[in-house]
């Protein structure tokens, strides 16, 4: 099988949404699933406490903040269901 001049000329070998004209409408939804159930996975897997010690959450907006999130992270004896 030949591949076209567009193939040749590209460093790529999957494109799961395409490109261009004919791109996936649906891309930017299923880019947004993927951290949905990446953070769903942690969520049932580890707890999440606010370090000893860490300062305050001083938001600079809906979702940023000054210093950080000092969290400590323990794996769960049992996951959630």
């Amino acid at each position: 099988m030949d591949q076209t001049q567009n193939e040749t000329n590209q460093n790529v070998s999957y494109l799961p949404f395409g490109g261009g004209p004919g791109k996936c409408i649906s891309e930017t939804f299923a880019s947004f699933e993927n951290v949905v159930v990446a953070i769903e996975m942690l969520i049932r897997r580890f707890n999440f406490q606010t370090a000893p010690g860490a300062p305050s959450v001083k938001m600079t907006n809906r979702i940023h903040n000054t210093e950080g999130l000092k969290l400590m992270v323990t794996k769960r004896t049992k996951p959630l269901d």
